[in-house]
């Protein structure tokens, strides 16, 4: 990167906003709330789009079954870790 590209970089940087405290809390569970919504609403639709294509209950059982599976997984094992 040369120097300009770096003084623009730095400079850009000054701009953005600063969180603290309860201020980045609300901004960090804004954006995981935002992430989350989106990330069902992907799955969602993505389900309804491979029983549109193939017609078939199968692929979208599937779809939905591997969707869900990494999150049940998960909240299995960190489960305990976090009630410790």
């Amino acid at each position: 990167m040369s120097d300009i590209g770096r003084f623009r970089a730095t400079k850009m940087i000054g701009r953005l906003p600063r969180f603290a405290g309860e201020r980045a809390f609300y901004a960090l569970a804004g954006g995981q709330f935002v992430s989350t919504i989106g990330s069902g609403m992907t799955r969602f639709g993505l389900g309804l789009w491979v029983l549109d294509r193939t017609g078939d209950i199968a692929a979208y059982t599937t779809l939905l079954f591997a969707a869900v599976l990494p999150l049940g997984a998960a909240s299995l094992l960190v489960g305990p870790l976090v009630d410790r």
